[in-house]
């Protein structure tokens, strides 16, 4: 077996949401999954499409285009165009790949060699590190710190540089911790990384859920610079997570690179639900859709926020700044714990998740899994139907947690 996967762990939010969905009164707070579903033109569109092609004798048999859907590509490039003034060439710097998760296996594979170095802001999406890793790249973990909204300070990115450094990784809207990078952080990132001779892979996949600010990446510097990769995909703003749909858009010679990957390791995707997907992009009303269920999941998370911050046993300094997460301190909730209990696991926020699941019936994840500086912490979800924010807030307010 390989060594470097035996030392992986297994992917835990997805099993603490199994384990969750064991048991009808446990509220689950523990996955990225949005409450709503698809946008409700899609369900038409798709059946629509379907109808069209049977009736003209085409059925989804043959081999799709490794790059993806024309369609889809061109719809992707002028999403960029209409938000951002500049349009990527859907010929040559779109591909569209399985998911966001393929696009940053690509990205890290492409763009780097075995011993090179992989900037990582700590905490961060489980998958960077992982990611890297397994391809035999150096994670170089970067803290972060509360009382900057958990955005990395372009000084501590400088002093983590070298000449093995190929690639910054930045997740804005961030998970776990919700983190905003601002159009001046981007800026300064940008510059770093074109003097240095890095690329910043941007993961937006949240780009939708931005509350009191605009979302920003380095495409707001008017200009589609060569040191840059963004990712995004249609899980989480459309909450079509089951379609594995996502893609990268880069510099020609990244995407050619990333074919060459794509190919070999997919062939392709799927066919006849990428042009479905693509009318979905540019759609008026479809994104007013994206708005109201933005609008809701930050008022939920408003909620639970006040809900946590009104109990002494978390400490949670930040408010929701973007994403569909809180990531409190819990050292606070872990103290108040019997020994008993702080003996179970190393970290306070496996000690406190434990305790949440097994006493109040309540799904968070552990913030370890999200790196070290993630120890203390626990990620909570604010995506979920309003009924469970609801239940969840009641169990936070009304029960004690000292048993």
């Amino acid at each position: 077996m390989n060594r470097v996967i035996q030392e992986i762990p297994h992917y835990l939010s997805k099993k603490i949401a199994d384990l969750a969905a064991a048991d009808p009164e446990v509220i689950n707070l523990s996955i990225g999954e949005p409450f709503f579903g698809p946008p409700g033109q899609v369900e038409k569109r798709f059946a629509a499409f379907i109808q069209e092609q049977i009736s003209r004798g085409i059925l989804p048999n043959k081999y799709a285009p490794s790059r993806g859907e024309p369609s889809l590509r061109l719809a992707i490039a002028d999403r960029y165009h209409r938000l951002y003034q500049l349009k990527p060439n859907p010929e040559t710097e779109v591909l569209v790949t399985h998911g966001a998760a393929e696009a940053i296996w690509l990205s890290v594979l492409c763009l780097s060699e075995i011993g090179d170095e992989i900037l990582i802001p700590d905490p961060s999406y489980m998958l960077y590190e992982t990611v890297v890793r397994l391809l035999n790249r150096v994670p170089v973990r970067i803290p972060t710190r509360v009382e900057n909204g958990f955005v990395l300070d372009p000084e501590d990115v400088k002093a983590a540089i070298n000449d093995r450094t190929r690639i910054l990784f930045i997740n804005s809207p961030e998970n776990p911790t919700g983190a905003v990078y601002s159009r001046e952080v981007f800026r300064a990132l940008g510059t770093m990384a074109e003097m240095n001779g890095f690329v910043i892979v941007h993961d937006e996949v949240y780009d939708g859920f931005v509350f009191g600010q605009p979302h920003y990446n380095l495409l707001c510097e008017a200009s589609w610079p060569p040191y840059l990769v963004l990712i995004n995909s249609f899980s989480k703003r459309y909450a079509m997570m089951g379609w594995r749909l996502g893609w990268m858009t880069a510099a020609e010679p990244v995407i050619s690179a990333a074919l060459k990957v794509h190919t070999n390791l997919t062939l392709n995707l799927g066919s006849f639900h990428q042009e479905v997907a693509g009318t979905l992009l540019n759609d008026s009303e479809v994104e007013q859709d994206t708005i109201t269920h933005a609008g809701q999941i930050g008022r939920q998370l408003t909620i639970l926020y006040e809900a946590l911050e009104a109990r002494e046993e978390f400490h949670i300094a930040m408010q929701p700044k973007g994403g569909f997460f809180l990531f409190p301190d819990v050292r606070p909730y872990y103290q108040m714990l019997s020994r008993k209990w702080q003996q179970k696991y190393p970290t306070p926020g496996e000690v406190v998740a434990t305790h949440l699941f097994e006493k109040h019936k309540i799904a968070v994840v552990p913030g370890y899994v999200y790196g070290p500086a993630g120890a203390n912490h626990v990620r909570v979800v604010g995506a979920v139907a309003a009924i469970d924010i609801e239940r969840a807030c009641e169990r936070l307010q009304n029960q004690p947690f000292t048993q």
